[in-house]
């Protein structure tokens, strides 16, 4: 993990000015604050602890020489780079306006050539260098062996290398070892150019400087034949001032005769920068980095910083200058970030509990006193007004300030310091003061309540007793003379110039928490901020946000707005700004993005934001923002935060079950891969950490996943498919971009998750059950053939012998019949009654046998063709028979009517047959739930018991007929009473049988 060092580095300070006189007084002081220092060594992930050489591509990353070669850094993460320089000392970098960047070796010599492939990517092209390097002008290969201590560009596209063996420009294609008129051909360490284009070349003789641009002869500018005094550096200022690095006394600046500033401490310069607002910044060779600016007069400042600050090392040989502002110092020991604090803290005060300003200056409440900074902007030590502990203070529309230390009240003006008489009223414990916007003030005493102070005295406040004894927090005015009341118990309430009241609270929509912070806009709007959210009052009514795009707004401790109308909400963690009219939208439409800015101790602040019963914050002359916090004051100037740069999520490496993906374009996954990681990057250089990721796989995640901070993703076992996996990220202001940074890949199935092996599986499978289907019909046709058969011979058996027999005796009883009927009429007529019912019994067989419904069952129906059957089988005989059937005829199922025919057929059949019975009566019960068949009669009957448990082959297929029709058969008999059989069948499922 990277070391963040809070390096407290100072306030800012001028913008460095030319020197038109010699300047020899030098202030060198011990500590540079106003700048936050992060730092990154070995155990960060850097490859080597030598950083020589710093520059920035177009696309934004940072490029590193070091001792073991060249490194890209995007804010979080060191990525060396593979090829030639692996190994290799890089100390000299450029990007030159063609994109192609340059890269200076060390003791190997030679310099070597990329160009830009993508963001952030790089391929070698060709490696300069020359065997051998002669003496004098010509056409070479490449700076020879050797180290490379520079590479400038001159406008006209041609590249100038500083060599420890001379001077080389590439123009043209071709290498050329430079010889020039004017010019000692020594060891060169250091190059640059100046406002008019020409070349400084940094020598051991000097600093010497072409005389025109495009000419190159040559004209010492400081150089000196006798002196053996190495340039490691040059710099150009803002009004052409070259300055370069001096081995005694630091740096220098050549203006006319040579005139060096000679610092009170000695030290051995190395590079020297100068940054976009004029400070000269020098890296030193063991008394760390220096920042150098100058004052009015003349007197130069100098700030450093060193290990005991927080740098990783006292030997500065490379500095830079990003896009962003941020300085990078490369040491030897690692790689140094310093960025300016947007904040200025103020940390010499002790507990500051309360703030005011009026035309006075700023007037600042703390725990033993009361103190004044003046107006002119200045943040020196403020002077003290009052020298013991103060309650409250507040500044008035007239510019006064009101002062309290409880039971004494005094004003401040242009004139010095007064004191209000408060008229014997008993006030001993005031809390709070508020102008009434008509020349009075409102006064809370926490013992005696609310009173207002007019000219006319002080008296206790017109509105309900409940209201003037409540509890107060805050109270502030509007410019309309409406007053606002906090109290501790919860409620806000309002009170108009005339003494209306009205309370607000949870129930009105004001659910924010305990109210802490409150601001009045010019428009009127109450801004009100509570330990749980953000609330706005307009239009007679209140609107809460709790939260946006991940800041919370809980524990807010101060609302301000800024000249550039955006509003400050001061919470426990920091500061969060948002434009004003973009807050108004978000509370009207939550759903729009709100752009924000968010500022913490890492941009300055003196600890973190802090209520303390009073104003938190105020707004000064010069569009500061003054803080309450925990460690004294942060002042903020709106001015210096630069707009957030958009952010551009990419993604960075893939590892497969273990394994780096090389080619992301199109990749295909391996079948059966376990697990896959995606490592993605935003750059940026000056605030990674604040840089929010968010990402999503198409095919697999239903929806975004908010990553946070975090920078990899993770899946297992991804079912084989096409996927795009989407990422993008965020800044501070929390807004997310229109697109988002894709890639695509596959992963392959295994054997069994292909198509073709599902189609063979479901063809597989068809086939299987197409079979079985075919292997059991077969079965039930061989055994419905085994059945019909049987059926077949069991009907050939009946007919040849049953039947055949049957019709022989029919034709018997038809001779019979003929002889004797022109003697005997009547035997005639029996005999013919003999044959037809053969001829039924043949038919009823032939049905029987075929599984068809009796022929008599068929024409008459149940009923009859009882009747008729008992009738038949009582015919010819001294035994009578009678039918009856009761009850509504009811449908039932044509087996179970069958049934209880057979049945019917074989208790009749019993009865004339072995009942020796003289009557036998059959009755047929159509009930509610079924059909009742009993058969009676009055023949000699047999013991009950015996007759229950006998297995004579008529009860027995009674019984099993009538458990085929779902009934049940009883038997009812005692010897000489006779016997009745009762059979009960359910209705069942009816058919159209009638």
């Amino acid at each position: 993990m990277k070391y963040r060092r809070p390096a407290s580095l100072i306030v800012s300070l001028s913008v460095i000015v030319s020197l038109a006189q010699p300047v020899r007084a030098v202030d060198l002081r011990n500590i540079l604050n106003g700048y936050s220092l992060t730092s990154w060594g070995t155990n960060d992930g850097l490859p080597s602890s030598e950083v020589l050489a710093i520059t920035q591509d177009q696309d934004g990353f940072l490029w590193l020489g070091t001792d073991s070669g060249l490194v890209r850094f995007d804010g979080t993460r060191f990525t060396p780079q593979t090829g030639p320089s692996v190994g290799r000392s890089v100390r000299a970098l450029l990007f030159s306006t063609s994109g192609d960047l340059w890269a200076g070796l060390g003791e190997d010599g030679g310099v070597l050539q990329y160009q830009r492939t993508g963001p952030g990517t790089l391929m070698l092209v060709r490696e300069h260098v020359s065997a051998a390097a002669p003496v004098g002008t010509g056409p070479v290969d490449g700076p020879g062996l050797g180290s490379v201590r520079a590479i400038v560009q001159e406008a006209d596209g041609s590249l100038w290398v500083g060599h420890l063996g001379g001077l080389f420009r590439f123009a043209s294609g071709q290498w050329t070892r430079w010889q020039a008129e004017g010019l000692q051909v020594t060891e060169v360490h250091s190059l640059a150019t100046d406002r008019r284009g020409r070349l400084l070349v940094g020598t051991r003789r000097g600093v010497f400087v072409s005389n025109d641009v495009g000419r190159h002869t040559f004209e010492a500018l400081d150089a000196d034949p006798a002196r053996d005094d190495t340039v490691p550096g040059i710099s150009v200022d803002t009004d052409g001032v070259v300055w370069r690095a001096d081995g005694v006394h630091g740096f220098q600046a050549l203006v006319g005769e040579r005139q060096p500033i000679v610092p009170k401490e000695i030290a051995r310069g190395n590079r020297l920068l100068h940054d976009r607002a004029g400070h000269l910044w020098v890296g030193t060779g063991g008394q760390g980095l220096w920042r150098v600016s100058t004052r009015p007069g003349g007197r130069v400042i100098v700030e450093q910083t060193t290990v005991i600050t927080g740098l990783l090392g006292n030997g500065v040989v490379s500095v830079f200058e990003d896009r962003d502002g941020n300085i990078w110092a490369g040491t030897l020991d690692g790689l140094n970030r310093l960025t300016r604090y947007v904040a200025t803290p103020i940390q010499s005060l002790g507990l500051v509990s309360g703030i005011e300003v009026t035309p006075q200056g700023i007037w600042v409440m703390t725990s033993s006193s009361l103190l004044l900074f003046p107006p002119d902007g200045s943040l020196d030590e403020p002077v003290v007004q009052h020298d013991t502990a103060v309650n409250t203070i507040h500044g008035d529309e007239a510019g006064r300030l009101w002062m309290s230390t409880g039971d004494r009240l005094w004003w401040f003006d242009g004139s010095g310091r007064h004191e209000a008489a408060l008229g014997g009223t008993g006030l001993h414990d005031i809390r709070l003061l508020a102008s009434n916007r008509r020349g009075g003030l409102w006064i809370y005493d926490a013992q005696r309540g609310l009173y207002l102070r007019t000219h006319d005295g002080l008296a206790p406040a017109a509105v309900p007793g409940d209201v003037q004894r409540a509890p107060m927090v805050w109270m502030d005015t509007t410019e309309s003379g409406t007053l606002w009341l906090a109290t501790t118990d919860g409620r806000l309430i309002r009170v108009e110039p005339g003494g209306e009241t009205s309370e607000f609270g949870p129930s009105s929509g004001l659910d924010v928490g305990v109210l802490r912070a409150w601001h009045i806009d010019a428009a009127g709007t109450l801004w009100l901020g509570g330990t749980d959210g953000l609330a706005r009052f307009r239009d007679g009514r209140f609107s809460v946000v709790k939260e946006t795009h991940g800041h919370r707004f809980e524990g807010l401790t101060a609302i301000i707005e800024d000249g550039d109308g955006h509003l400050w909400t001061a919470m426990r963690s920091g500061l969060l700004r948002v434009a004003a009219e973009d807050l108004q939208r978000h509370l009207e439409a939550p759903a729009d993005p709100v752009p924000l800015a968010y500022l913490n101790k890492r941009d300055g602040l003196a600890g973190n934001p802090r209520w303390y019963g009073q104003r938190g914050a105020i707004r000064d002359w010069q569009n500061r923002l003054w803080f309450v916090t925990s460690r004294g004051l942060s002042v903020v100037a709106p001015g210096r935060i630069a707009p957030a740069r958009a952010v551009e999520a990419s993604v960075d490496t893939v590892v497969v079950d273990g394994r780096s993906v090389t080619d992301l374009a199109g990749a295909t996954l391996a079948a059966g891969t376990r697990r896959l990681d995606i490592q993605f990057a935003a750059l940026s250089l000056g605030s990674p950490a604040t840089i929010r990721f968010r990402y999503r796989l198409d095919g697999f995640d239903a929806g975004w996943v908010d990553a946070g901070t975090r920078r990899y993703a993770s899946y297992t076992n991804l079912p084989p498919g096409a996927y795009t996996f989407h990422v993008m990220a965020t800044n501070t202001d929390g807004t997310w971009p229109a697109r988002a940074a894709a890639w695509s890949f596959g992963v392959e199935p295994m054997l069994y998750q292909t198509h073709w092996f599902l189609v063979a599986c479901t063809l597989l499978v068809l086939g299987s059950v197409t079979m079985g289907w075919r292997l059991h019909l077969r079965r039930l046709r061989a055994e419905m053939a085994i059945l019909f058969a049987e059926r077949a011979r069991l009907a050939r058996e009946i007919h040849d012998t049953l039947l055949q027999g049957l019709f022989g005796v029919a034709l018997r009883c038809d001779a019979i019949a003929a002889d004797v009927e022109h003697d005997a009429p009547r035997v005639s007529t029996q005999f013919m009654e003999i044959r037809r019912s053969v001829e039924d019994y043949v038919m009823e067989a032939r049905q029987s046998i075929l599984g068809l419904r009796s022929p008599a069952l068929q024409r008459l129906g149940l009923a009859a063709a009882l009747r008729a059957t008992g009738e038949h089988l009582t015919s010819g005989t001294p035994v009578s028979f009678s039918f009856e059937s009761k009850g509504q005829r009811q449908r039932c199922h044509s087996d179970a009517e069958e049934h209880l025919l057979r049945i019917g057929r074989e208790a009749i059949t019993n009865a004339v047959r072995h009942a020796h019975a003289t009557s036998v009566q059959a009755e047929l019960h159509y009930g509610g739930d079924g059909i009742l068949l009993q058969i009676s009669d009055d023949g000699r009957g047999v013991d009950e018991a015996a007759a229950e448990h006998t297995n004579g082959l008529g009860l027995a297929s009674m019984r099993e007929r009538a458990r085929a029709a779902g009934g049940a058969v009883a038997v009812y008999s005692r010897a000489g009473l006779g016997t009745r059989v009762e059979v009960r069948v359910p209705y069942g499922s009816t058919d159209a049988a009638a």
